[in-house]
């Protein structure tokens, strides 16, 4: 609930938000990093990485909202920047896999699609 309060919450929460709804109906795919295109996405990529190394199997919601947060810039850098449903497929892929990785930070600590504005 701390985290609902801070100035900045609209924005964590739709960085998220926009990660998690333009995969939530896709299959899994496969990242791979070394071909992640351009450079926001290798960022992106980059930053996520932080982002779960700072997390471990005990770590709870504020642990995830904390590591996530450090990442937004990040995620509306790319948003800002990159297509994401590139009309190559295999680009398409690889970045909807690197949006699932970001969105793998909440699982199993917390379902932000319950909260009004997902």
């Amino acid at each position: 609930a701390a985290w609902t309060g801070k100035p900045e919450w609209s924005n964590i929460l739709d960085s998220f938000a926009r990660c998690v709804r333009i995969t939530r109906d896709k299959p899994r795919y496969a990242l791979q990093p070394e071909q992640l295109t351009p450079a926001e996405a290798q960022q992106l990529y980059a930053a996520a990485q932080q982002a779960h190394a700072a997390l471990d199997a005990h770590a709870n919601v504020d642990a995830f909202l904390s590591a996530f947060a450090a990442i937004v810039p990040h995620v509306t850098t790319f948003f800002d920047n990159v297509l994401v449903m590139d009309e190559n497929a295999t680009v398409r892929e690889n970045r909807l896999a690197l949006l699932q990785y970001i969105a793998d930070l909440a699982r199993g600590r917390a379902d932000l699609s319950q909260l009004s504005g997902f």
